[in-house]
């Protein structure tokens, strides 16, 4: 389904005033102007960031403290490795709609209406900042300083309650440890109203809500945001350590841990980390382990952390016992650890991410309560951790227990495991986030409640443009090599905008579960769905452009049908576990494909493509169909920018990872005269997943006239095991450099040996390597099928 933006904006700016009656009889008036007060920024300006240091002091915090703060705010503002930034001070705004809603609000941080009320001010505020291209045209991050006390986040309703048997008003009522520990205050006000109670997200200010008007469009961000807290010592801490480490993840170890319904996303965070070459410690997947064996595991400095397990606000499971926040005399605890600065850690269980507001509900309390009002995020914060996801509510995940079969990992474990997949290779951690979030998004759509839920609950405390540097390349003396193949009959055409894809798997396997597995495919879970291979083929092309139609060509596309019964998802959270229960005729899906379209680079163009299953199952007669070659002719709808890219070569059609590209090509400008970035995007042709990005050049395009231009990439540069053996896809994308809008792209694949010697053969359509169980019969299926 494709999301439809709103493609005509009014933007009408409106003098009013307002009177109001003098005091003591004075017939005076006092005119109150609604103009909205401006902050500006520049061409080059990609991060805001959001304080409120009027109400910091208004809490409590006192001035030197605050004042502290404020000098390390503006410092990381102008100094930022990863983008130039500009603070923006909610209390010196002077903004008549925020200030109206602080003050409403005051006092009533527990109420749904006034704090959401808050929220759509602020947000509103930092999207007209966005949306104006004299002010912030690329802007791409959000930094919250101060916690929900300070600047608040949205209170959600819950979307889906496990059947009723695990909602947060649930949650916030149950007694304590499995609750909140007060039954008062403004986190229970929100956690425990109305029927099933609403929890807390940051989600809104991800979302640019004035590009994007569909029914769940806050929940496929355009920008990354990240939330520092909790006290100005401790945000000052970590704002200390990021810069000490110049914005970058230093890479010697990771870790990957791991309890009962959690080992398959943790064995699947443990391979994507063990893949990039860093050394990385899986040996607390297990189904059960002591807690006293995290202190020391993360103690030893490790940089990406993945750690899950059902939790609580103050406690993750290790099966046997818990891992607390906070002191802890029976269990393995949080200030065993002296410090782990400069540590990304994500996690994925329940209510992992929920933050106690310090002044407004209760600060940890060491001596009387060593561990009730301890949690997570501060007290990571606390140990100059940069980046900690968690949630902010239930999570929902696979009931696996202690499987490690990777290909059912589902819900908030995929999220998080695509988080890891992306911050290891090379991406900042709020771009982690935010991508991941969009592939989940473009996988499941359209969306069910339980999605909701999965893509509003994780909050990123910390900085988002921390980024994480490639690892130096090595030689491969292995590669893992998709199963699928995927070819373009004709190249695409930008004048008629249309392609015919063909997608011809050469592997595939049916585990003793049922699960069809097909190298480099990734696996559809949802609830009371077979749980079936999905590939996505992609292009980045100007904002709103999408596909305009699909054609399966059926005659030339082929299928077997083998005798399999594929496992059905089920859907789990710590105090819910539901089987998934199947109902339907024939073969599903009924059409195996299925466009996209969501807004990347910051809002500024669109990542168009299409879903593809290549396998349909049928629950009644215990068949799957496996399509061996599949046939689309697509066509797409694209702007008019007034800019084209005429030509794209490669000088040559293969390469070893040692080699240099060469790429050679031409850009027509029909339209005015502008100034163009031109940026290069790598990609594995096959799955359409990002590898690489470059800034090839910034240009003048005289109107009407044409520029011819060459590039050169060094393979070298880029870790071989994501290009070794693989056709590799390059798309030259042309910006506008005052506001980043795509105008125009365009795309070249060749292939890239591994650094031994390969006799290059032509490319014919494989013959499937099927790996298949003794009892399961294969029966030759009709070039076309009847659905």
């Amino acid at each position: 389904m494709i999301r439809k933006p709103a493609f005509i904006f009014l933007f009408i700016s409106l003098m009013t005033s307002l009177v109001v009656a003098g005091c003591g009889g004075d017939n005076g008036t006092q005119l109150l102007s609604t103009e909205k007060p401006s902050i500006t920024g520049d061409a080059e300006t990609v991060v805001l960031i959001v304080a409120n240091y009027q109400r910091m002091r208004t809490l409590g915090y006192d001035d030197k403290s605050v004042d502290e703060l404020s000098s390390a705010v503006q410092n990381l503002a102008i100094n930022n490795p990863n983008g130039k930034g500009i603070v923006l001070d909610l209390g010196d705004l002077h903004d008549l709609e925020i200030d109206t809603a602080y003050d409403i609000w005051n006092g009533h941080e527990g109420d749904i209406t006034k704090t959401n009320n808050l929220v759509s001010a602020i947000d509103s505020y930092i999207e007209n900042l966005k949306s104006d291209d004299s002010k912030f045209p690329i802007l791409k991050y959000v930094i919250m300083v101060g916690s929900h006390e300070v600047i608040p986040m949205k209170a959600r309703p819950d979307d889906y309650t496990f059947q009723g048997l695990a909602s947060e008003s649930i949650w916030a009522n149950s007694p304590w440890p499995d609750g909140l520990p007060l039954k008062s205050g403004y986190l229970y006000e929100i956690y425990s109203a109305g029927a099933n109670g609403y929890y807390l997200t940051d989600t809104p200010y991800m979302d640019l809500s004035y590009l994007d008007t569909s029914p769940d469009h806050e929940l496929s961000p355009e920008l990354a945001v990240g939330r520092l807290i909790e006290t100005p010592e401790q945000i000052l801490n970590v704002i200390n350590t990021y810069m000490n480490n110049n914005g970058e993840i230093t890479k010697n170890q990771f870790v990957s841990i791991a309890s009962f319904d959690y080992l398959d996303g943790g064995t699947r965070a443990n391979d994507l980390m063990k893949i990039t070459g860093v050394a990385t410690d899986d040996s607390l997947i297990q189904c059960n382990y002591e807690s006293a064996s995290i202190p020391p595991l993360l103690k030893a400095k490790h940089d990406i952390v993945y750690f899950s397990g059902h939790g609580n606000y103050n406690q993750i499971s290790t099966g046997s016992d818990y891992f607390a926040a906070g002191v802890s005399s029976s269990s393995g605890n949080t200030h065993e650890i002296d410090s782990i600065d400069g540590a990304v850690i994500i996690t994925s269980g329940c209510h992992t991410g929920i933050n106690f507001g310090n002044k407004l509900y209760h600060a940890p309390d060491e001596l009387n309560n060593p561990t009730t009002y301890s949690e997570f995020p501060e007290d990571f914060a606390a140990m100059r951790v940069i980046a900690y996801v968690g949630a902010t509510g239930y999570t929902a995940i696979t009931h696996s227990r202690c499987e490690t079969e990777q290909a059912q990992t589902g819900y908030g474990e995929l999220l998080a495991t695509k988080i890891v997949n992306n911050v290891v290779n090379g991406a900042d951690i709020g771009t982690a986030l935010r991508d991941a979030m969009q592939s989940y998004f473009r996988s499941v759509e359209p969306l069910n409640d339980w999605d909701r839920r999965v893509l509003a609950i994780p909050t990123l405390y910390g900085i988002p443009t921390y980024k994480d540097p490639p690892v130096e390349p090595e030689p491969v003396t292995s590669t893992i090599k998709n199963g699928f193949i995927v070819a373009s009959s004709s190249d695409y055409d930008p004048e008629q905008k249309s392609e015919r894809i063909e997608i011809m798997l050469t592997d595939y396997s049916l585990t003793p579960s049922g699960i069809v597995n097909i190298p480099g495919a990734v696996q559809f879970v949802s609830f009371n769905k077979p749980v079936l291979p999905q590939l996505f083929i992609e292009k980045t092309l100007p904002r709103f452009s999408e596909i305009q139609n699909i054609s399966w060509v059926e005659t030339e596309s082929q299928n077997v049908v083998v005798r399999n019964n594929v496992p059905i998802a089920g859907i789990a959270c710590q105090k819910a576990s539901l089987t998934g229960e199947f109902v339907f005729e024939g073969f599903w899906p009924v059409e195996p494909y299925q466009a996209y379209s969501h807004l990347v680079f910051g809002g500024s163009g669109s990542e168009v493509g299409i879903c593809i299953y290549p396998v349909q199952y049928n629950l009644e007669t215990g068949e799957i169909r496996i399509w061996t070659k599949m046939v689309f002719d697509v066509e797409y709808e694209i702007p008019d920018t007034g800019i084209d890219i005429v030509g794209l070569c490669a000088d040559k059609n293969e390469y070893q990872t040692d080699d240099k590209v060469t790429l050679h090509f031409e850009i027509a400008n029909m339209g005015q005269s502008r100034q163009v970035d031109i940026l290069l995007m790598i990609r594995d042709f096959d799955t359409s997943d990002g590898i690489a990005i470059h800034d090839v050049a910034q240009i003048t395009l005289e109107e009407g006239s044409s520029a011819e231009k060459s590039y050169s990439v060094e393979l070298s540069d880029i870790p071989s095991y994501k290009i070794a053996g693989r056709p590799i896809e390059t798309e030259l994308i042309i910006t506008d450099c005052n506001n980043g809008d795509i105008l125009a792209s365009r795309s070249v694949d060749f292939q890239v040996q591994t650094l031994r010697a390969v006799t290059a053969t032509p490319v014919v359509t494989p013959t499937p390597q099927v790996t298949i169980t003794p009892e399961t019969a294969v029966t030759p299926a009709p070039t076309k099928s009847s659905r």
